[in-house]
């Protein structure tokens, strides 16, 4: 196992995707029922979650969620939240505007980090709910209107709780399923996800939310003046094996190889888009209570000796520093909860991101992350996509285009492998699968 704490971020991490089996998988004839505002049939759980926030009772609002999810929001609401109304705190009120529930059969199609739902919960229930939201101040987060949601909810020893909740980024995936309102009010929402994914915030009624400038800071800066020779050139041509008959692995490595193709967005830097970084994204700090904007070099450098070994080779440390910004763009231009209910676009806790300790650094990791400075992933089609990882197993390579990163599978390909370089790890594990339909990319953004 990766450290101590990688056996615990393996089971708990949404990271990861796991594979506990759903206990509702005995479900899965079960049909897409609809539920008005009116007449609502949602589970007793979700109307106490509702009834939390109009009454602005943050504690019983945390109780609605499972044990394992309550400890995210230590300390919630912060100094900051209560002052200024930040976040779920910017939530004047809220109601079901229209709602259904889903079965189970395709769940993890609409929503992946679902699969994180542990087979100790029964009852278990999913609903897509459309929140009607009144807000103090709209932002990206949240917006008056209608904004649309997935609920999962589970009992544990006799108590219902709210077991799974993210915010619906893919209405089409919902379209293609059939589950689908296809209201006015949902075309609405839709909108607004996608004008996000050009970097445009707009609210329910397509019009721009003024957003507060992020200022890249001194360090970020200070780290992408990197020395040029810790740089790789991407278009260099890595020589064919010598051995005559190559192992299922190597074939898959060569064709992972033949992909790379790095490019250069030369335009503006448009903010939290899919084909274009931001400056720096909104980091929620569990122990101080407070948001911070971060470079996501800053973010790699503290995150990847938490997340990768430092003693690893180095292919394989370069490969998690762009995994691990990738994920973190990702998260910028769909921000999970619960760091939107905090105001921001991550947070530090490693049960459901990535693992940010500040001061973490080591000189292994920080130069790995230095000679891939600037560098993401893309898609086939040039979005952003959810770079999930695992640990993996020591000496095994992992399932090629499986869509997942294997940590030790990385440390694995540049040992045994030392002609190829980060690229091929990622697309390796990256390129024609549910991440990208064709060879991945990678350049600076």
């Amino acid at each position: 196992m990766l450290k101590m704490f990688k056996s615990v971020f393996v089971s708990c991490c949404m990271v990861s995707i796991l594979t506990i089996p759903l206990a509702s998988n005995a479900f899965a004839t079960e049909s897409v029922e609809t539920i008005s505002a009116s007449n609502s049939i949602l589970p007793t759980v979700v109307s106490d979650y509702v009834d939390s926030i109009n009454n602005r009772d943050w504690n019983s609002f945390v109780q609605t969620y499972s044990p394992e999810r309550q400890q995210f929001y230590q300390g919630f609401p912060n100094k900051e939240q209560k002052e200024n109304k930040t976040g779920i705190l910017s939530v004047e009120s809220i109601s079901v505007f229209e709602a259904k529930k889903l079965p189970s059969n395709n769940i993890l199609k609409v929503e992946p980090y679902f699969a994180d739902i542990s087979s100790a919960y029964t009852d278990i229930g999913y609903y897509y709910v459309g929140f009607n939201y009144t807000v103090n101040k709209e932002s990206e987060f949240f917006y008056n209107g209608v904004k649309y949601e997935l609920i999962a909810t589970g009992k544990l020893n006799g108590q219902e709780y709210i077991i799974g909740h993210e915010n619906v980024y893919n209405i089409d995936e919902l379209v293609a399923l059939g589950y689908a309102f296809n209201s006015a009010a949902e075309q609405q929402a839709n909108n607004v996800v996608k004008e996000r994914e050009q970097g445009h915030i707009v609210n329910f009624e397509n019009k721009s939310i003024q957003q507060t400038t992020i200022k890249e800071d001194a360090q970020h800066e200070e780290l992408n003046q990197i020395v040029e020779e810790n740089s790789i050139d991407l278009n260099q041509d890595f020589p064919e094996t010598t051995t005559i008959k190559k192992p299922r692995e190597q074939l898959n490595l060569e064709k992972a190889k033949n992909g790379i193709n790095a490019q250069s967005n030369s335009g503006d830097i448009q903010p939290l888009s899919a084909t274009s970084t931001p400056s720096t994204f909104k980091l929620y700090i569990t122990g101080s209570g407070t948001i911070t904007n971060i470079g996501f070099d800053t973010y790699a450098k503290n995150v990847l000796p938490n997340e990768w070994y430092g003693s690893w080779k180095s292919e394989s440390l370069k490969a998690g520093a762009v995994t691990i910004k990738t994920y973190a763009w990702y998260n910028a231009t769909y921000p999970r909860k619960p760091a939107t209910d905090y105001g921001a676009h991550l947070t530090d806790r490693w049960q459901n991101y990535q693992h940010y300790v500040p001061n973490s650094g080591q000189t292994a990791t920080n130069n790995a992350v230095n000679a891939v400075s600037g560098i993401f992933m893309v898609n086939s089609d040039g979005k952003v996509f959810d770079a999930q990882y695992r640990a993996g197993s020591e000496g095994d390579i992992g399932t090629a285009w499986g869509g997942v990163l294997s940590q030790w599978g990385t440390q694995y390909i540049a040992q045994n492998y030392p002609e190829y370089n980060y690229y091929t790890i990622l697309s390796y594990y990256y390129s024609f699968s549910d991440k990208s339909s064709g060879y991945i990319q990678t350049g600076n953004y």
